[in-house]
């Protein structure tokens, strides 16, 4: 099926439940328990849908930067997505959607408290690498700025935050290794600045490709010995809940470069057995510091 044909039979089940609405009174109970369940059906094809397009808005706002000419506007269509949810909700009169509606709510903010504690914690405390303190204070100025200081009415899926991290952490061990790091953090922190009421986007575009069209090139051994610093200095504190999208997981850097690029993977020592691979890694530890 493509997307015509399915506009053709959403159009009739439209009609086909107009036609129902005038003889609503008539219909069994068994009819309507079915109706209820089409209901249910119809609500995940629109959240199906609603993170889509979520996605595309993202993309559009890159065209845009980049010289295309697609200005729809997703955010009015994303809106009218969720009062249809709202709704739909009201129509089905049953506690469990509720309910599932409270708890997600309810662990999205747990999860945006536990992001803002830990990411505010590393990045004021004393890391004793010079790049993996830099990265995390790059990684909490964007969080911060975007999510915390931002617009209330941005709208963003937070599933994406735990990958929009391990993103940003694998793009820092990337410039590591070819020691343009400091290009690298001007350009995020150029791109924090831009951030206002009219900046609809969570992440820079090389954030968002990291994603989207990764490049195996840009997987590094850096960015894993990197990612397990932030860990042991307290980035673990996110990893909480394996079973929940909210959270990154302790091997997501390590499982992404491996996937992407095994053969970089070879030289893998845990940094706190091997000191010497910090070196290989441009890893400078702090003049007077001692790890472990």
């Amino acid at each position: 099926m493509d997307i015509y044909s399915a506009e053709i039979q959403i159009n009739k089940l439209l009609n086909f439940v107009k036609g129902l609405s005038d003889s609503k009174s008539r219909m069994y109970q068994k009819s309507k328990d079915r109706l209820k369940e089409l209901a249910v059906t119809c609500n995940q094809v629109i959240l199906v849908i609603s993170d889509i397009l979520q996605d595309e808005a993202l993309i559009v706002g890159e065209n845009e930067e980049f010289g295309g000419s697609d200005t729809t506007d997703f955010n009015s269509v994303l809106n009218s997505m969720e009062d249809q949810i709202s709704e739909l909700r009201q129509f089905l009169n049953s506690p469990r959607p509720v309910e599932s509606t409270i708890s997600t709510t309810s662990a999205k903010k747990r999860a945006l408290f536990a992001y803002k504690h830990c990411l505010s914690t590393l990045a004021h405390s004393n890391i004793l690498v010079e790049e993996a303190e830099d990265c995390v204070q790059l990684i909490w100025n964007w969080f911060n700025r975007r999510f915390l200081e931002g617009p209330e009415n941005f709208r963003y899926n937070m599933k994406k935050i735990p990958i929009w991290i391990r993103d940003i952490v694998i793009l820092y061990g990337y410039h590591l290794e070819n020691k343009t790091v400091g290009e690298f953090r001007s350009e995020l922190e150029s791109w924090i600045e831009t951030i206002s009421p009219d900046n609809r986007y969570a992440v820079p575009y090389d954030v968002y490709s990291m994603n989207k069209s990764p490049d195996p090139n840009k997987m590094t051994l850096s960015s894993v010995v990197l990612w397990d610093i932030l860990l042991d200095y307290g980035l673990r504190d996110l990893c909480c809940d394996p079973s929940s999208e909210l959270y990154p997981t302790e091997d997501c850097v390590y499982s992404r470069v491996g996937s992407l690029n095994s053969e970089v993977m070879n030289p893998y020592q845990n940094y706190m057995y091997d000191q010497s691979i910090l070196a290989k890694c441009n890893l400078t530890v702090k003049t007077g510091g001692e790890i472990g």
